[in-house]
């Protein structure tokens, strides 16, 4: 991204089906005084027609520069039977993973605050999660069960985020959202 970019990526959740063989891969490369807020939500299987992702095999990758230089490297993959769904080091026998990025200059002299307020907000669903801040990155994880709860409760934490990070208010897109949800 360019000198002064922002860069919001807030996509629908992913669903690795049952079988599948796939690979999701994410590059972003940021200017020195590039804005970025991001996030992803990976769904094992359909759990609303009872389907585990019990065969298959998936690899991610996820990759944050700036001005060159890696401020955020993550790679891992799993194959539909492999030990770490289940363990308490891994997905822990959940479903739904969900990872949040925000990147902005400013952020050494917002960290304090900002944690203290995006840790205010639990998940709905009262899922696995956490917040923390490295020197150049604020990340949020989600681990549960919920695809629906994962994206609102990042939702919520992108209101909080946006005006600090983007110099914007948090305004939610007039369609696609649903009635029911906590956006409005």
């Amino acid at each position: 991204m360019g000198e002064g970019a922002t860069l919001e990526w807030l996509p629908q959740e992913s669903i690795v089906f049952d079988g599948a063989l796939a690979r999701m891969e994410t590059r972003v490369k940021l200017a020195v005084d590039s804005r970025f807020i991001g996030w992803d939500i990976l769904c094992l299987g359909r759990a609303a027609a009872g389907e585990r992702f019990t065969n298959g095999h998936f690899g991610l990758f996820l990759q944050v520069d700036r001005d060159n230089r890696p401020i955020w490297l993550e790679r891992g993959q799993f194959a539909g039977n492999d030990p770490m769904l289940a363990s308490p080091a891994g997905w822990s026998g959940h479903t739904v993973c969900g990872t949040l990025l925000c990147t902005f200059p400013e952020l050494p002299q917002h960290a304090a605050a900002l944690l203290e307020a995006l840790r205010a907000v639990p998940p709905a669903d009262a899922a696995l999660h956490g917040i923390t801040a490295l020197p150049d990155m604020l990340i949020a994880r989600y681990l549960g069960d919920n695809s629906e709860a994962a994206r609102l409760w990042f939702a919520d934490l992108w209101k909080i985020l946006r005006p600090a990070c983007c110099s914007r208010p948090a305004v939610i897109p007039a369609s696609g959202i649903p009635e029911e949800s906590s956006w409005n």
